[in-house]
């Protein structure tokens, strides 16, 4: 047996592993990484090249080349479970049921076209006592469930305030848990069956995760929890109808959900939120990362959808003229958008409006960065959103066979009153067939 490395937490040489009995066993594949994810020589699991490139030296078990980490168990970054096509492309689009507390860019939800074949309605509210409403969105709900509409309407469940802020961080977890979860999937059920919805998603951030402050303690059943809770849904839908739910594209996330297990339950598996879900907010190369750990976790494309958003997370610098990406010191605040109440969160409409303008304004001075074009512009404020500027690019993805899905999320931003704003927008020199207001998430399959 190789000698232990302190921290190692996967392979061989992780702390108190035993020789195995059965010579035939490769001692490479012992303590496996969750989400079959690659284990260097290091010990430590990650999904990147410094995790998953071979870079053996003559041969020889554990070795790895000069300036490199290696890969001992579960190499490679390619894209796998890629052998079948989604039977129907879909193009879904999430409904923001409370975007009417905006000052603008409101909409409401059936005005949503046809465009899309399936709308996620968010966020129903789950009581403490794991009964189901849809709290102060009464009035965009009704609407919701009589739309004369050929979408398929789905009810959403979570999100980062219900799953992380007080005072209903607990709910989920709580919710889920064996003594409570029969109840819950009966509540979750009932609901779908009385309004005659065609599905029910579910937005959990995260499962087993400890680093978020001021969120409800973390448990180590969560994920597992969360798997039995969905087999309970599922089973008491009506047939035709879904359970999906949202993923996270970071492996330090993800590493907590069974989601291999969970993919063979749910219809679908879609990622679009801020933070660290799959969407434009991250590059391309980030992009086929994500998928190639959920495909390598056991989850199949066909059943992935993928956002390309319409907003960014934004950042005050503490030093303005630090632009090139090395961004080693932020302040945690940045000014809000034009129809933003929290700062921190500016939609595409918001970015355009200032930089389109002949004299970009002091609010707003950013630096986006992706792939192609590593410094398109340096301002006051840093943009995560990767791929701004190329998301018709993302739409039409470089893969064997182009998507032929997308999902549209927040709906709203695709403006009732474009000739009110078009006008509003031409008083400051701004060309409004220049600015697109959709998020889409195309079902991905290569």
């Amino acid at each position: 047996m190789p000698a232990a490395v302190d921290n190692a937490i996967c392979g061989p040489q992780k702390p108190g592993t035993v020789r195995p009995s059965d010579k035939n066993i490769n001692l490479a594949a012992l303590n496996p990484c969750p989400l079959n994810a690659c284990c260097n020589t290091w010990g430590q699991c990650g999904t990147t090249k410094e995790f998953c490139v071979d870079t053996t030296v003559y041969g020889a078990p554990g070795t790895a080349a000069k300036s490199t980490y290696g890969c001992i168990s579960n190499c490679g970054i390619d894209i796998v479970n890629n052998d079948k096509a989604p039977a129907k492309f879909e193009r879904i689009t999430y409904f923001e049921a409370w975007n009417d507390s905006r000052p603008c860019l409101n909409m409401d939800v059936d005005e949503v076209t046809d465009l899309n074949t399936i709308i996620h309605f968010e966020f129903g509210w789950i009581n403490e006592d794991f009964t189901i409403s849809v709290q102060d969105a009464e009035e965009q709900f009704e609407k919701f469930v009589k739309a004369n509409t050929k979408l398929k309407e789905v009810i959403s469940y979570g999100g980062w305030a219900c799953s992380n802020e007080h005072p209903a961080s607990h709910i989920i977890r709580r919710a889920v848990q064996l003594e409570n979860r029969l109840t819950f999937a009966a509540n979750v059920v009932d609901f779908v069956k009385k309004h005659n919805l065609d599905g029910v998603d579910f937005d959990w951030e995260y499962p087993g995760v400890d680093d978020i402050g001021g969120s409800d303690p973390w448990a180590a059943e969560d994920g597992e929890n969360y798997l039995e809770f969905l087999k309970l849904v599922k089973q008491g839908l009506m047939s035709g109808a879904t359970a999906s739910f949202t993923a996270p594209a970071s492996y330090w996330h993800l590493r907590h959900f069974p989601i291999g297990d969970i993919a063979k339950v749910v219809g679908y598996v879609e990622g679009l939120r801020t933070r660290q879900f799959l969407r434009s907010h991250i590059n391309k190369t980030q992009t086929e990362n994500a998928l190639s750990m959920m495909t390598k976790a056991g989850v199949p494309s066909y059943k992935v959808f993928v956002g390309i958003s319409s907003y960014g997370r934004s950042f005050k610098m503490a030093k303005p003229e630090c632009y090139d990406g090395a961004l080693q010191v932020m302040l945690t605040e940045a000014m809000s958008g034009y129809d933003e109440a929290a700062s921190g969160y500016d939609d595409v409409f918001d970015f355009y409006r200032d930089f389109m303008h002949d004299t970009l304004s002091e609010r707003l001075r950013g630096m986006i960065l992706d792939d192609t074009q590593p410094l398109a512009g340096f301002f006051n404020c840093y943009y995560t959103e990767g791929e701004i500027g190329n998301r018709e690019d993302a739409s039409k993805y470089d893969c064997k066979d182009p998507p032929n899905g997308y999902m549209q999320s927040y709906t709203f931003r695709e403006i009732r009153d474009r000739d009110g704003l078009n006008k509003t927008l031409s008083k400051e020199g701004i060309d409004m067939e220049r600015v697109q207001f959709d998020k889409y998430t195309w079902q991905f399959h290569c």
